[in-house]
C-alpha cells in the first residue's frame, strides 16, 4: 500500500513540474545543466526499501529529468553520478549497482533515439581502477 506521504506528494510534484516547465517553456534556455543526484539512500530508509530499489528508482528519475532537458533543447548535461568520496564510503556493493546503471547504456539510447548526438562520457579513474 502506498504511503499517505507518497500519495499526497506525487500531485504536489506534477503542480511542481508544470510550474516549472511554464516558467522556462518561454525564456532563454541554459547552455549546460549538470545535475548531481543525491538522497537514494534517505528516500530508500524513509520508504523502507532496498538501496537497489532506491537506486533503481533514481535512474528512472534521472531520465525523465534527462528527456526533460533535451526535450527543452539544453545542449549539454553533466551528471555527476559517483564521487571518489562516495566510493570510499559506499560498500563495494553499492558502487557496483551505481557503476551498473552507468554502464547500462540507456540514457545514450534515449539520447541517440530522439536525433541528438549521443553523449560524451567521460571515463575517469576510481581508485586505481579505470571504469569504462
Amino acid at each position: 500500500m502506498p504511503k499517505l506521504s507518497n500519495l499526497i506528494l506525487k500531485p504536489i510534484y506534477y503542480i511542481y513540474e508544470r510550474r516549472l516547465y511554464s516558467q522556462i517553456k518561454d525564456g532563454p534556455v541554459p547552455k549546460h545543466v549538470g545535475i548531481i543526484p543525491d538522497g537514494n539512500r534517505r528516500w530508500a530508509s524513509t520508504n523502507s526499501l532496498s538501496f537497489e530499489e532506491a537506486y533503481s528508482e533514481g535512474y528512472k528519475k534521472l531520465k525523465e529529468v534527462l528527456i526533460w532537458l533535451l526535450d527543452l533543447g539544453v545542449k549539454a548535461i553533466s551528471v555527476y553520478a559517483l564521487s571518489t568520496e562516495n566510493c570510499a564510503k559506499r560498500s563495494s556493493q553499492e558502487v557496483h549497482v551505481v557503476l551498473r546503471y552507468i554502464k547500462k547504456g540507456e540514457l545514450r539510447q534515449e539520447v541517440k533515439s530522439r536525433g541528438k548526438r549521443g553523449p560524451k562520457i567521460h571515463k575517469e579513474r576510481l581508485g586505481g581502477t579505470a571504469y569504462r
